[in-house]
């Protein structure tokens, strides 16, 4: 029987640990979907919603029940961290997926969420 092998760039999103190689992979997949309705449901059925989900339910950065950071400083007189940079990219993603007028199956949402 053969092994299935998944695309580099979701396989990169599920195995990677480093903040360095998630960027890489969410970059490459913003780039690959902005604007291609039959890539996003390509990627979809591949299932790349559940890692980039778990990127952002990841709880690396302590953070208030309210949301806010727990640093003293406000989060403008500060860049980003690593962290931050890797969620803003996932939610960048996400968004590509959630626009246009496509419909994903239910089962592909479902299954990220869970």
């Amino acid at each position: 029987m053969a092994r299935v092998q998944l695309h580099p760039v979701l396989a990169q999103l599920r195995n990677s640990r480093s903040y360095a190689d998630q960027l890489t992979a969410l970059r490459t997949l913003k780039s690959e979907t902005v604007g291609h309705v039959q890539k996003k449901e390509s990627w979809v059925e591949l299932g790349v919603l559940e890692p980039i989900v778990g990127l952002l339910q990841d709880n690396r950065t302590p953070a208030k029940s309210n949301g806010k950071s727990n640093s003293a400083s406000p989060a403008a007189a500060r860049p980003l961290s690593d962290d931050e940079v890797v969620r803003l990219q996932a939610l960048e993603v996400l968004a590509i997926f959630a626009s246009g007028r496509h419909i994903y199956p239910r089962r592909h949402i479902s299954s990220a969420l869970s």
